[in-house]
């Protein structure tokens, strides 16, 4: 049964901080699949010296793990960040729906 959600990723503008350890920041947003509005959204962190996401969703807490990091990982690799691209976790596709990116996003 596939769930109903769509993911979009945008980055956050870098710490400013010179001793954090993370490299990028990213806003992952899920949104429902039929209306497209925002249902929840997570702040994932980059390290790079570990190749590793960090998320600070109740999954990654709990188990060390959550879609959110591959989603972003996949958004990453695929250069589509800040695209306003969706993509379908469950079926491991990207929609051929987009949203426009809110004053939300726009960070820099």
């Amino acid at each position: 049964m596939s769930k109903h959600h769509l993911y979009s990723v945008w980055k956050i503008p870098p710490n400013p901080n010179p001793r954090a350890r993370y490299k990028d920041q990213y806003h992952i947003t899920k949104h429902h699949r039929a209306t497209l509005i925002e249902e929840e959204h997570y702040t994932v962190k980059a390290y790079p010296k570990n190749n590793w996401y960090k998320c600070e969703c109740p999954g990654f807490v709990n188990w060390g793990y959550c879609r959110h990091q591959k989603i972003v990982e996949i958004f990453v690799t695929k250069n589509k960040v800040g695209s306003g691209a969706l993509y379908d976790f469950d079926n491991e596709r990207f929609s051929n729906e987009f949203i426009s990116s809110s004053e939300d996003h726009l960070w820099t």
